[in-house]
């Protein structure tokens, strides 16, 4: 169903609510295009609203929290200013007074879950970066104010936001339409307790002190240390680690074990086509949630790691790649291969090849090559290569994979023998990562612990 089809039903939501028939809401939601809305307890609406707490070592409030309140000024999505629905985004301020406490203390802001969609999602930043990751339907913030600070007030921006769609499938999408759909003329609240407790000093948060080119020892799922190095720590990308070698080697081509196929020619062209997708997959097998939220493989886009594989209807068309209008033995392939993306940029600082080279660790010390997640198309008078970008090993040279699908100036294709390269992940890191030990260097890298 189109967007201007879901935001009609949107405009009509609350009468739907009102007077529709019990059969048809069974329906709307079948097809999840319900709009889904929180009743208001009739306080002051505002742009941003803002709830205190006074906070003393040992002491513990709580309250809750009416989503519909806190909506944004600039929020034009068309539902009525006392609801929420998918598409909407808000924030509020939690603001700390431990005037009253003669000790240092850690304060926690803990949010229950319980009654909130999970395609619900909270951040610590304007940009909505920074998420703040649910664990057993709840979410938590942690900060410290000492015993000797002149202002010991804090004051904690949550920004929210509820998308119209989510998920980087169609099938995923859909699931996600489904669940929203649930929360429709359900009230949604937030729980929100604020607890203080004594501390000696301040703990050392990695988000706080990393640079890019610091070196950390991530831990993995599976308990085994990965050397890591800061590739980002900002307000764009927010906090990233990249393995400092490869971690294991990866096969795409005919010989790739994550698509399906017919022949060895439909395998290799389904292999180039999902080869981003499919190396962030291999990233998510190091995913430590206790430490990080997501992962990727080394060469995706920073900010959108599945593009544009995630790309559907017209936007993907757009992406795909046609020949030249002389180069006629592409005219039965043309539109059924991605063309060449710009995620390697080799002078973009906010891109992984140019970061790894202002780093100096585009190098590694195992496998001869690694992957990087971009792909490059090309043709001219006699041939077109479908490759995927890899990195020599030793010097850290930019170069493409031996053709992973071609095809020759009389139209006849052919696919590469299997293509296995080394394989280095990156992890996003939660805000909250403390570092217990080390000073950050190769030596001597920072040691980590979950908040």
């Amino acid at each position: 169903m189109e967007t201007n089809e879901k935001v009609k039903k949107n405009e009509v939501f609350k009468v739907i609510i009102i007077l529709i028939s019990i059969a048809i809401i069974l329906a709307i939601v079948g097809f999840a295009y319900a709009r889904y809305v929180t009743r208001i307890n009739g306080q002051a609406q505002a742009p941003i609203a803002n709830w205190s707490f006074t906070v003393t070592a040992g002491s513990s409030q709580s309250l809750n929290i009416d989503l519909a309140d806190t909506r944004l000024a600039n929020d034009t999505n068309k539902v009525e200013t006392e609801y929420i629905a998918p598409g909407t985004a808000g924030a509020f301020d939690i603001n700390i007074d431990a005037a009253g406490s003669d000790v240092s203390l850690v304060y926690n802001i803990i949010f229950n879950t319980a009654n909130i969609p999970k395609n619900l999602h909270f951040y610590i930043d304007e940009n909505m970066k920074t998420e703040i990751n649910y664990s057993n339907n709840t979410l938590e913030y942690e900060g410290f104010i000492g015993y000797n600070e002149q202002n010991k007030t804090r004051t904690q921006t949550i920004y929210w936001n509820w998308p119209f769609e989510s998920g980087e499938t169609e099938a995923e999408i859909n699931a996600n339409d489904i669940d929203d759909s649930k929360w429709m003329g359900r009230t949604i609240s937030l729980g929100v307790n604020v607890t203080g407790k004594q501390v000696a000093k301040s703990p050392a948060y990695l988000a706080n002190v990393a640079v890019p080119g610091t070196y950390v020892d991530y831990v993995d799922n599976n308990g085994n240390t990965i050397n890591c190095v800061v590739l980002y720590n900002d307000s764009i990308n927010g906090l990233q680690i990249v393995s400092d070698d490869t971690v294991r080697n990866v096969t795409l081509g005919k010989n790739d074990p994550k698509v399906l196929g017919s022949t060895d020619l439909e395998k290799s062209q389904n292999s180039y086509n999902r080869a981003i997708v499919t190396l962030n997959e291999y990233a998510m097998d190091y995913l430590n949630t206790d430490l990080a939220y997501n992962a990727r493989c080394i060469g995706s886009n920073p900010n959108n790691k599945n593009y544009p594989d995630n790309l559907t209807g017209n936007e993907k068309q757009a992406q795909m790649f046609v020949a030249d209008n002389n180069y006629t033995y592409m005219d039965n392939y043309n539109g059924r291969f991605w063309k060449s993306d710009n995620n390697y940029e080799l002078n973009n600082n906010n891109k992984d090849y140019a970061r790894l080279g202002n780093l100096g660790i585009r190098s590694t010390n195992s496998s001869s090559y690694y992957w990087l997640a971009s792909r490059s198309a090309t043709a001219n008078q006699t041939t077109a290569y479908f490759q995927v970008h890899k990195v020599v090993a030793t010097t850290g040279e930019l170069t493409w994979a031996h053709y992973m699908w071609m095809v020759n100036s009389e139209g006849i294709a052919s696919s590469n023998s299997s293509l296995t390269f080394g394989f280095r992940p990156v992890f996003y890191l939660k805000s909250d990562v403390k570092i217990t030990g080390g000073e950050g260097t190769e030596n001597s890298p920072y040691q980590l612990v979950e908040n």
